[in-house]
């Protein structure tokens, strides 16, 4: 990322604002140079959270559950569903 500072107002994503620094992707920020609307300042600022070594806010996965297996019937057969009258 890079941060970048506007020389004139135009939009990109979002309205911005002569004078406003924000970051684009290094790709984004030499466009927008060569276009005229930016100047480089320089590397946008790391994410503070890794920077910080915090742990993120989402909960650890939960462990995998037990493979279950079907467990064979008394003698091997099918049960039948109903009783067959005669």
């Amino acid at each position: 990322m890079k941060q970048v500072e506007a020389i004139q107002n135009f939009e990109h994503g979002s309205r911005r604002r002569r004078g406003e620094q924000f970051g684009v992707t290094e790709q984004h920020a030499e466009q927008l140079e060569r276009a005229g609307l930016v100047r480089i300042v320089g590397a946008a600022p790391a994410d503070p959270s890794e920077a910080a070594g915090a742990k993120p806010s989402a909960s650890p996965a939960a462990p995998a559950s037990p493979e279950q297996t079907v467990k064979p019937r008394g003698r091997g057969a099918k049960q039948a569903q109903g009783a067959a009258s005669s």
